[in-house]
């Protein structure tokens, strides 16, 4: 295989979307995962060449040689070792087997999960905060992104890890689906802060900062506007005209914390869903129920 641009290992929601970015660009790229034949029909026909690939295994392929390698593949369950294969030793793999090749990419971005930040009471957290390590499943994205950097320097190459929050986008409207049902409801005891991004803005933020001359290894990917759940689905139902969500008692004990995407915003990078606001506008619109 011919030299390319990009070589995008998981090309899943994120790396489908990404793909697209840098095809529209001109680029060439290689989409990799493990059912090739599940990638989108648009995208190749848009020219991505599609290709099987097992993170877990990858001296059984046939690499291509790429000046960007994205790592976005997503664990296959929330256990410690399905998220540190997810983050950690599939990354550090395929590193280590293109150097061993001597195909070693100039730069490779890990896509990974804001849920490495620290949790605090409400409070504010950035690239400069305390990393999660009481959790044991969200530790373990934390040492698997320190086991990619390290992986990264034996091999000579510059890593990016870039942490996103909550990812949607066409494909992944359950919170309308919700509204619409009149099913919406939030804990009304503990309605913790949730931090997102539209998979367009998180497709287009990956490849701005992989073209950056100089860029910091760790990236918060979340819009500019934390916001609280039972706002965001309150803010649907009054667009919708839809019933109001309601307060209800929530199964699952979730953390609180506002996330900063500040040095995003500073590196010159341009939202085009700077919130949730217009991020689900654009969906509302594209599926006609909203002008």
């Amino acid at each position: 295989m011919d030299r390319v641009h990009t070589f995008i290992a998981g090309c899943g929601y994120v790396g489908e979307a990404l793909a697209a970015v840098l095809l529209a660009e001109g680029k060439t790229v290689v989409a990799a995962r493990r059912r090739p034949e599940r990638l989108a029909p648009e995208l190749l026909a848009a020219g991505a060449i599609p290709m099987a690939l097992d993170l877990g295994a990858p001296e059984e392929y046939d690499l291509p040689a790429a000046e960007l390698l994205v790592l976005a593949a997503s664990p296959e369950g929330r256990t410690q070792s399905a998220y540190f294969e997810a983050f950690g030793a599939g990354p550090s793999g395929l590193l280590e087997e293109l150097a061993r090749r001597g195909i070693s990419p100039k730069r490779a971005v890990l896509v990974s999960s804001t849920g490495a930040f620290a949790e605090a009471k409400g409070g504010w957290v950035d690239e400069l905060s305390s990393p999660n390590l009481d959790d044991p499943v969200q530790g373990a994205i934390v040492r698997g992104e320190r086991a990619f950097t390290d992986a990264a320097a034996r091999t000579g190459v510059r890593p990016i890890v870039a942490r996103f929050g909550g990812i949607y986008g066409p494909g992944r409207e359950r919170l309308i689906a919700e509204v619409l049902e009149g099913r919406a409801t939030y804990d009304g005891a503990h309605d913790g802060w949730t931090n997102r991004i539209h998979v367009h803005d998180g497709a287009r933020a990956i490849a701005h900062i992989a073209g950056l001359a100089d860029p910091d290894v760790l990236w918060a990917i979340v819009d500019r506007e934390p916001a609280r759940r039972r706002d965001v689905l309150a803010h649907l139902a009054a667009r919708l005209d839809a019933p109001r969500p309601v307060a209800a008692a929530d199964k699952s004990e979730r953390g609180e914390k506002r996330v900063s995407s500040a040095r995003l915003a500073a590196s010159g990078f341009v939202f085009r869903y700077p919130t949730y606001r217009e991020g689900y506008g654009a969906l509302l619109a594209a599926r006609g129920l909203v002008r």
